[in-house]
């Protein structure tokens, strides 16, 4: 490998690996893998509710799920979920 093809390489990887930005995001800003899966379940158990256990007459034809959580930007302490 010449020299420009090794300076080449360094600095795609100090611009497109794993940076400290990218750490400080994963441990500071975005919720943790447990607390989303807790969400998630939450969610999912009211979602069935509404499909299933709402006498037809007043059931919602389709759930949508919104908010911060169900588009996957959720903040740390800052997140939301709407059910439409």
């Amino acid at each position: 490998m010449s020299d420009i093809s090794l300076r080449e390489a360094s600095l795609t990887d100090e611009l497109y690996g794993n940076t400290d930005l990218d750490e400080f995001i994963s441990t500071l800003i975005q919720p943790d893998e447990q607390f989303l899966k807790i969400e998630q379940a939450a969610v999912d158990s009211l979602v069935r509710l509404l499909q299933q256990d709402i006498p037809a007459k007043i059931r919602p034809a389709r759930v949508l799920k919104a908010g911060s959580l169900g588009k996957g930007t959720a903040v740390k302490g800052k997140e939301n979920q709407i059910l439409i």
